[in-house]
């Protein structure tokens, strides 16, 4: 994806939760790792969370 894009990821649970869902966003290690992209997922300080947002 180029900067500034976005996109759609669809996601499908097996079955209805009974509980919270946790999404967890991570990158991959190595060669395939892109040093451009950060990924803040502390709500607790400063930074660039994003939202996710699933609707049923």
């Amino acid at each position: 994806m180029d900067e500034n894009d976005s996109a759609i990821f669809k996601v499908r649970l097996n079955s209805e939760p009974t509980d919270e869902v946790t999404v967890t966003l991570s990158q991959p290690r190595g060669a395939a790792a892109n040093s451009d992209v950060t990924i803040d997922t502390d709500d607790s300080t400063n930074g660039n969370q994003d939202e996710l947002t699933f609707t049923a």
